[in-house]
């Protein structure tokens, strides 16, 4: 039993035997494209670039890591900060969502609430 385009694949090979094509030409040039060094493919460089600026990536951001780590937040510190926040307190809006509720009070009625 012959493949379903075995007939496609006669034909073409009689019309190229009819136009006096000569396959080794064909050959020929696909061997002096192929003789190229592999840096010389432009997709080559394509491919390799993304892997190579991943790892380029990682290593600035360990730098920047590295060369500012966080401080260490200690109870004496958490404790000042907390005072200057409950100092500041009384002039603050009460509540988790009062930025939210003057964004959008500001932005339905354009005047800028006072805080109380």
């Amino acid at each position: 039993m012959r493949p379903p385009n075995f007939f496609a694949a006669t034909k073409c090979y009689e019309r190229c035997l009819a136009a006096n094509f000569k396959p080794g030409l064909l050959m020929l040039a696909n061997s002096v494209a192929d003789e190229k060094p592999w840096w010389q493919f432009g997709h080559v460089w394509m491919v390799i670039s993304g892997p190579l600026l991943v790892i380029l990536a990682c290593i600035v951001t360990f730098y920047f890591v590295a060369s500012s780590p966080n401080e260490i937040v200690t109870d004496e510190a958490y404790q000042q900060i907390m005072e200057l926040k409950r100092a500041q307190g009384s002039k603050m809006m009460s509540g988790g969502d009062a930025p939210a509720l003057q964004a959008r009070n500001h932005a339905a009625t354009g005047v800028v609430p006072v805080p109380k």
